[in-house]
């Protein structure tokens, strides 16, 4: 089966949930079988070495805020269509799923999934035009393509009680991460397990600004003993220097984006991870971290939860003194924090492994896909 993936920024993931799914999810079809391709912007990952088995096709896109993905989009579309002739087309995201009625309309044979990943028009950098727009797409992915994917619980109860659409729920995985030696914690002079960690994309949705302002409330004992640490991608650079203003006087160090080994040596070394975001479907640096065996302190928002399963510590959304009065109970009593995130670590290596979750993705593109299709995988398996 010949599949192809459009909507991602590319391989291997620098930054972004998406490419993270993507990445890993094309990796695991390849080693069962599947002959897969993923569209790619050449500014995101260049010729960067990806997963093996996978091909990465560059297609140009209008490199601007608003017009990036959908440019891209439609490119790989029509030559998805017209030069590798695929049996699926996987689209990830709903404003690359604007571009999903094209295959179906001009080559009826090629079948159409599409992954529903997150209400993007929540996102405070849109306008009220992409916010249109982004709408729009969520009603694309819920009726333009044979099937149709959420990435969480709560994602797939949306689909179904705002566009009468049944959702195939399959979750995003935990990453399993390279070794990594802590050694690498000294370019940053970081001691393992005596620092605070937040992973993810600087941007106001992610509430770094409510964990920076908590941080501030901790006695000073706290503080120079456990820095915070916040790794991550600087996508609003507005935002950024507001955050920078906010954390000084305050133990605060700003990495960058980490990936691979470095990153791992972070989520091994940290002795809390805390997840303040105000809106997620299904967070996979939270993933990462129960994977990695690290107490979590999270809002309490449904997609925390349904990670979580009432093992971590939850905190109001957006409550500065909430977050501030967890923080200080984790750290008093780390060791019992750490028992909870061995059961939570033995769930969700379970629940949400990248083979599985393939295993399951490949069983709907050979329900969508044609009867000859079908017929010869189920022969090679």
């Amino acid at each position: 089966m010949k599949v192809v993936m459009i909507g991602q920024k590319g391989i291997p993931a620098i930054f972004g949930g998406i490419e993270r799914h993507v990445e890993e999810l094309a990796s695991e079809l390849s080693r069962t079988g599947t002959d897969v391709s993923v569209y790619c912007r050449r500014w995101y990952c260049g010729e960067r070495e990806a997963a093996p088995k996978v091909r990465k096709i560059f297609m140009p896109s209008v490199h601007t805020k608003h017009l990036d993905a959908i440019s891209h989009t439609l490119f790989s579309t029509l030559h998805a269509i017209f030069v590798e002739k695929p049996d699926i087309i996987h689209y990830h995201g709903v404003g690359p799923s604007l571009c999903a009625w094209i295959p179906r309309l001009i080559s009826p044979r090629i079948r159409v999934v599409i992954t529903f990943h997150s209400i993007d028009r929540t996102h405070d950098k849109w306008g009220s035009f992409a916010r249109f727009m982004l709408r729009l797409g969520e009603w694309s992915a819920c009726h333009f393509g044979d099937r149709t994917i959420a990435v969480s619980r709560s994602l797939e109860n949306y689909c179904r009680d705002v566009y009468n659409t049944d959702t195939s729920y399959l979750p995003n995985g935990v990453t399993t991460f390279p070794d990594s030696n802590p050694g690498l914690l000294t370019e940053w002079n970081l001691a393992p397990g005596r620092f605070i960690l937040f992973v993810g994309r600087l941007i106001r949705l992610k509430g770094v600004h409510t964990l920076i302002s908590a941080y501030h409330q901790l006695p000073a004992e706290i503080r120079g003993r456990y820095p915070l640490i916040i790794a991550g991608e600087a996508c609003d650079q507005k935002y950024v220097r507001e955050l920078t203003a906010l954390a000084r006087g305050a133990n605060v160090k700003f990495v960058g984006n980490q990936t691979g080994a470095k990153l791992a040596a972070l989520y091994r070394g940290a002795a809390l991870f805390v997840q303040p975001s105000e809106c997620e479907s299904m967070p996979i640096v939270v993933l990462e971290a129960a994977g990695e065996n690290v107490p979590i302190i999270a809002s309490d928002i449904a997609a925390h939860k349904e990670i979580l399963n009432g093992e971590g510590t939850y905190f109001e959304s957006k409550n500065i003194l909430e977050l501030a009065a967890s923080l200080q109970e984790v750290l008093g009593d780390l060791d019992g924090a750490k028992e909870r995130a061995k059961v939570t670590n033995a769930r969700v290596m379970d629940a949400y492994a990248w083979d599985k979750i393939a295993a399951e993705t490949k069983d709907v593109y050979l329900a969508t896909a044609p009867a000859v299709v079908t017929l010869t995988e189920t022969n090679r398996i």
